[in-house]
C-alpha cells in the first residue's frame, strides 16, 4: 500500500497542496491520503485564563475538536473526486505540536511521501509552510514541497539537481529507487558547471560523473551542465524551459532547498513558485 501524508493548517496553500497530491496519486498508485491537522494546547492553557482572562474549559476545548473535524471532512470531500475509486482519504486530528504529531504518524504507518504547502504567500502565515526545514529535517519519508500556484499535471519529465561531489554518499539510492518506482518519468540531470571543469575533464569531476552514471543507468537519465552565476536560479530556468514538472533536490544540508524557497525569492515570485520541489536526503 503507497500512502502519502498531508499536514494542513487550512490555509488555501495547504489545501491546493493537498489538492495536487490527491491529482499526484492517480498517476502513482497511491492507496491512501492521510489528511493530517495538527493544533497543541498546553496543560497550562486548559486549567489557566490566557491573556483575556478566558480559561479553556473542556466543553470549550471538545468544540473546537469538533469544528476541526468538520473542516478537515470538507477538505476530504474536496479531493474524493480527485482521486481513484479505490483510494482512500483518511482524516487524523492530533493535539500534539506539528513536528511531533508528524512523526508520531510516521512511527505507525508506513509513509512513501509527505506533501507539504510552500511559505511563498505573503498574505498568509502559514504553520506547515513556516516550518518546511525543520519538518524535512525531521521526517523519515522524502518531503515533497508544492506551491500554492502549481497547476498539477501528468509528471513527464523530472529534473534531478546534482553538484557531482561525492555522488556514492549524496545520492539515497534507497530512497531514489523507491520514489522512481512510483514516478515513471523522464529524467533530467543537470549539474551547474560554472567553472567548467566538465569541458576542462577535470579528473576528479570525470570520476564522479562517471560513479553516478553507474548508480542512475536503471533510470536511463539525460545529462546536461550548466554555466549560470545562480545555481539555484539556473536550475530553476533550465527546468522551465525543458518543460519538466518537477525538482528532485538532493541537498546536504538543505541548502538548495532553504534558498529555492527562501523569502527574499519571493518578491514577484514567476518560475520558482510554479515547480514542486521533492528532497531526499
Amino acid at each position: 500500500m503507497r500512502t502519502y501524508l498531508i499536514p494542513t493548517d487550512f490555509s488555501s496553500s495547504s489545501v491546493a497542496a493537498a489538492h495536487y497530491a490527491a491529482r499526484l496519486s492517480t498517476q502513482t498508485g497511491v492507496n491512501k491520503l492521510i489528511l493530517l491537522h495538527a493544533y497543541y494546547i498546553s496543560t497550562f492553557e486548559s486549567v489557566l485564563p490566557n491573556t483575556e482572562f478566558v480559561q479553556l474549559l473542556p466543553h470549550d476545548i471538545d468544540e473546537t475538536f469538533r469544528l476541526k473535524r468538520v473542516e478537515m471532512e470538507g477538505i476530504r470531500q474536496e479531493l474524493l473526486p480527485l482521486i481513484d475509486e479505490n483510494t482512500t482519504v483518511e482524516i487524523m486530528i492530533s493535539r500534539l505540536p506539528l513536528l511531533r504529531a508528524i512523526l508520531e504518524v510516521q512511527e505507525n504507518t508506513p509513509v512513501d511521501l509527505l506533501v507539504l504547502c510552500s511559505k511563498n504567500n505573503l498574505k498568509e502565515d502559514t504553520q506547515v509552510g513556516r516550518n518546511i526545514i525543520e519538518i524535512s529535517k525531521i521526517s523519515p519519508a522524502p518531503v515533497m514541497v508544492v506551491p500554492e500556484r502549481t497547476t498539477a499535471q501528468p509528471l513527464k519529465k523530472i529534473v534531478l539537481a546534482c553538484d557531482f561531489k561525492n555522488v556514492t554518499e549524496a545520492v539515497p539510492q534507497k530512497q531514489l529507487k523507491k520514489i522512481w518506482d512510483m514516478l515513471q518519468a523522464e529524467l533530467l540531470v543537470v549539474h551547474v558547471d560554472a567553472k567548467g571543469l566538465h569541458q576542462q575533464k577535470d579528473p576528479k569531476t570525470l570520476a564522479e560523473e562517471s560513479a553516478l552514471a553507474e548508480m542512475m543507468i536503471d533510470y536511463r537519465p539525460e545529462y546536461f551542465y550548466i554555466n549560470h552565476p545562480d545555481s539555484i536560479q539556473g536550475i530553476v530556468d533550465f527546468a522551465t524551459e525543458n518543460q519538466a514538472q518537477m525538482i528532485i533536490s538532493l541537498p546536504r544540508k538543505h541548502s538548495f532547498f532553504r534558498s529555492l524557497w527562501n523569502n527574499s525569492f519571493s518578491n514577484g515570485l514567476t518560475i520558482k513558485s510554479t515547480l514542486p520541489v521533492l528532497l531526499l536526503k
